[in-house]
């Protein structure tokens, strides 16, 4: 993680997080992907968002996908990171 390094000598408060996205919910693959970046050290936030057709359904109807549908796992999805990532800059 050389880049965040060198860009804490700009920005000694900046806070560096890997997003998981697109992520296929229990499969083996996401369970490596987790585990190779636990492995290395890298700080991965909680939320995760998942590769979900809401996201491009609401993408063909020009929305977001809050908008498109609310109450969808795509939808509660981006609302947890965006919660999460508020929650870093308090500290």
């Amino acid at each position: 993680m050389d880049i965040v390094t060198e860009a804490k000598l700009y920005n000694e408060k900046l806070i560096a997080r890997f997003l998981i996205n697109m992520i296929m919910p229990n499969t083996i693959m996401g369970r490596e992907v987790l585990e190779a970046l636990e492995d290395m050290k890298i700080s991965i936030l909680d939320s995760q968002i998942g590769a979900r057709a809401a996201f491009k359904n609401a993408l063909v109807s020009g929305q977001g996908v809050i908008e498109y549908d609310p109450k969808s796992k795509a939808a509660l999805e981006m609302t947890a990171c965006y919660h999460e990532i508020l929650k870093l800059g308090e500290t």
